[in-house]
């Protein structure tokens, strides 16, 4: 999927409207990358890497196509927006950026999965709340259910706001098991038995689920 970036910022800009540039600055492709960076594409061509500080400069990548070709052997799951979607990329389980449609693809290269659960919950400052009230350590802290995906899985959002936090550990999208049913397309290059597996773990999971105490 990174080649397709690539692809892109071969292409030759698009003439739009004259005295306009608000369409060059918009996102055309984010990606998160195995060391749990974001870097986003626009219009313009334009490649940055987002920083994990607040108030510093995002980082421009200046030869983008070969950053990008490094990425290129990494396994990927990608998401497609639909026109009434959009998503919150996460770094630290703060907000870093907001996609829209139109971002062509949201590309994950690294362990991916999906967390049937509220990101909220998953924060080390919850789990840590959690310990102090219960008094367990944080060791009873139940975790959401989470499947696994694979290399080639692919996810349309249909609508709604998803939120996504990056990270070198495993990249995570939230969602419920009615969100998945009533907002997501699941597709895979894997055929079937991917398709079959994510449905049957979907279909097991609790309609109501318990809320998590933390």
């Amino acid at each position: 999927m990174v080649d397709s970036v690539v692809s892109f910022l071969r292409e030759p800009i698009v003439p739009h409207n004259p005295g306009s540039n608000v369409r060059l600055t918009k996102v055309a492709y984010a990606i998160c990358n195995s060391l749990g960076s974001i870097i986003l594409v626009n219009e313009s061509r334009r490649v940055v890497r987002k920083t994990n500080v607040i108030n510093q400069n995002d980082l421009r990548i200046t030869t983008p196509i070969d950053y990008l070709r490094g990425l290129s052997w990494q396994p990927s799951v990608t998401i497609t927006l639909g026109a009434e979607a959009s998503v919150l990329l996460l770094y630290c389980h703060r907000v870093s950026e907001k996609l829209r449609s139109h971002c062509r693809k949201l590309v994950l290269l690294g362990p991916v999965a999906i967390v049937f659960g509220d990101h909220r919950s998953c924060t080390e400052e919850a789990q840590l709340e959690h310990g102090r009230r219960c008094g367990c350590g944080h060791l009873c802290h139940s975790r959401p259910p989470t499947f696994s995906l694979s290399d080639g899985d692919r996810l349309s959002i249909d609508q709604g706001v998803f939120y996504v936090s990056a990270s070198a550990e495993q990249h995570c999208i939230y969602m419920t098991k009615k969100e998945f049913k009533d907002k997501i397309t699941f597709s895979s290059d894997n055929g079937s038995n991917s398709v079959n597996a994510i449905m049957e773990f979907v279909n097991s999971l609790p309609d109501t689920p318990e809320p998590m105490d933390i």
